[in-house]
C-alpha cells in the first residue's frame, strides 16, 4: 500500500509519509525500457509565486533519460495528466486560483524555465522529446 500523507492531510507529527514518491522514483530508476504514469497533478521540484515544491521524481526522470542518452538506450516516458486540473471552480473564475497555481506549478515543472524538465535536459543537450512526453485528457 502506498500513500502520501502529512501533517495538514492527517496531522502527521512524525514527518511526511512519502511512500507513493519514493515508489515512483526506485520504478524510474530501475526501468529498462518504459515508463507510464498517470496522475491527477504532475508537479515536481519547481517554483512559484514564493511557494517551493521539492520531490525527486523529476529528478529520477531527468537522471534516467541522461542515463539512457549516454549508453544509447531505447528509453521512454509517458506521462498522462487531465488538461485542466479536477476542482470546482474553472481557471476564468476569480476563485479558481487553486486550478490557476497548480497548472503554473505543473508547466513550470514540466517546460518552463532553466529548472524545468525540459530545461535540464536541453541544458545537458538532449532534446526531451526523444525520451518524455506529456498527454493530456479532456473531458468537454
Amino acid at each position: 500500500m502506498l500513500r502520501s500523507a502529512g501533517d495538514w492531510s492527517l496531522g502527521l507529527r512524525e514527518g511526511t509519509e512519502h511512500s507513493i514518491q519514493s515508489a515512483y522514483v526506485k520504478l524510474i530508476e530501475e526501468s529498462d525500457h518504459f515508463v507510464y504514469m498517470e496522475n491527477q497533478f504532475f508537479i515536481t521540484s519547481t517554483e512559484t509565486l514564493n511557494t517551493r515544491v521539492v520531490n525527486h521524481i523529476g529528478d529520477a526522470l531527468v537522471d534516467r533519460i541522461i542515463r539512457a542518452h549516454q549508453n544509447d538506450e531505447e528509453w521512454q516516458c509517458c506521462i498522462l495528466i487531465p488538461l485542466m486540473p479536477g476542482f470546482q471552480n474553472t481557471v476564468d473564475q476569480a476563485e479558481g486560483s487553486s486550478v490557476r497555481l497548480i497548472m503554473q506549478f505543473q508547466y513550470r515543472s514540466i517546460c518552463r524555465g532553466p529548472n524545468s524538465i525540459f530545461g535540464r535536459l536541453r541544458e545537458v543537450g538532449i532534446e526531451p522529446d526523444e525520451y518524455i512526453r506529456f498527454f493530456s485528457l479532456r473531458q468537454w
